[in-house]
């Protein structure tokens, strides 16, 4: 790298913090960002995943041919620069201080986007839904607020602790910190307060479109638990790891592409008041760490900081009873979903059941008829997808 000083922001994190919004406004401003002097680095295609897998291949290899790229990215460019991983939030001391020693030409500003615990928690159960977590969303919410240790709460720990993440990015100096607006009601306003941090202010305006990462309805969310679930059972019986294509399909077609058209009419999931105190209680002990790591936060930003992670009041109406969903709100889920991947297969002319490799392979175990047939659908997607059929090219 070369000699001269430029600031790096890495925005860290944490995961289901706004880094998704983030980095896709600033994929959709990369020029206008370069017209402003900081560069966000995309690969040749122009797509964000350059940074993804640098980070990654970086902490696992210690480099590679995407770091290389990134690396170069960055040394060619005379300016400031900007890269938005969140698996950064992941890295351990030595980790950063590796990371540091390879990018001796900048001085590298970690940014953290800092979101209240009381929205933080269904959002993590739900990406663990997706992983397929065997604990349903009551379950979870109330290990969460159980008093002392619970699976729960190591689980949200190892994923949101800032405190610790704040702790491996210290060597580094203070961090900029700003916080996920808990008013959703102007999309842009993440995206102002970012650019405030890299200095930029109202210099790149940013018109966000349709959220590509958005939380699923209480009742779909649910069944995905449930499908993947039925996967991982399937998988185990079958001696072998779950195929990529078919968390592919089940991440990018069942879930962002289908069930999601049901948001606006399925509740959100619940949260009740004694998860509002264990969320006040992590939102102090975060606070409280952002005043030890960060005192020279700008008084503005520090006042945002309290606003966004109070928590409502014990009697607030935001509040609702953490109950399962009802059975026939994931039934029809359930309905919706077999019909639009019937009607996809149905017009995929690379799909040919036939000739699928998913005949003969073991039914989940334990599982209702509507996510058996959503499992048959996701494997004969899936196998398409292997194949290189149509497909595949609804996953992009």
């Amino acid at each position: 790298m070369s000699g001269t000083t430029r600031t790096l922001f890495l925005h860290v994190g944490p995961m289901k913090s706004g880094s998704t919004y983030l980095q896709n406004a600033a994929t959709a401003m990369a020029p206008q960002l370069a017209g402003a002097g900081l560069l966000f680095p995309l690969d040749d295609a122009g797509a964000w995943g350059l940074q993804s897998h640098a980070v990654r291949e970086f902490r696992r290899d210690g480099g590679g041919r995407a770091w290389d790229q990134l690396a170069a990215r960055l040394d060619a460019h005379p300016g400031d620069a900007l890269v938005s991983m969140e698996f950064l939030s992941l890295y351990r001391p030595e980790e950063v201080a590796r990371l540091r020693a390879a990018l001796p030409g900048h001085r590298i500003l970690p940014v953290f986007t800092v979101r209240s615990a009381l929205r933080l928690a269904p959002s993590v159960w739900q990406t663990a839904a997706r992983n397929g977590t065997p604990e349903p969303w009551p379950e979870f919410a109330a290990g969460l607020a159980a008093r002392g240790a619970h699976p729960a709460k190591a689980f949200f720990r190892r994923r949101q602790g800032l405190v610790r993440q704040f702790e491996a990015w210290s060597s580094l100096g203070e961090p900029a910190i700003l916080s996920v607006p808990e008013d959703r009601s102007d999309p842009a306003e993440l995206w102002r307060r970012f650019c405030g941090t890299l200095g930029l202010a109202d210099r790149v305006p940013y018109r966000p479109g349709e959220a590509v990462n958005r939380s699923l309805g209480y009742p779909s969310a649910e069944l995905v638990r449930q499908v993947q679930v039925a996967l991982d059972d399937v998988a185990a019986r079958r001696g072998a790891p779950l195929p990529e294509e078919t968390r592919l399909v089940t991440k990018r077609l069942l879930s962002r592409r289908i069930l999601i058209k049901r948001l606006r009419e399925e509740p959100s999931i619940p949260v009740d008041a004694a998860l509002g105190r264990w969320a006040a209680a992590w939102n102090r002990k975060v606070l409280a760490s952002i005043e030890e790591v960060a005192p020279g936060l700008p008084a503005p930003v520090r006042a945002q900081l309290r606003v966004d992670l109070d928590v409502p009041a014990p009697d607030s109406p935001a509040y609702r009873p953490v109950e399962p969903p009802a059975p026939e709100a994931v039934a029809a889920a359930g309905d919706f979903a077999i019909a639009e991947l019937e009607r996809l297969a149905a017009g995929a002319t690379t799909l040919d059941p036939a000739a699928s490799t998913t005949t003969g392979r073991p039914a989940p175990a334990g599982a209702t008829p509507t996510v058996r047939r959503l499992v048959a659908l996701i494997d004969l997607l899936a196998d398409d997808v292997a194949r290189g059929g149509d497909i595949a090219a609804l996953l992009g």
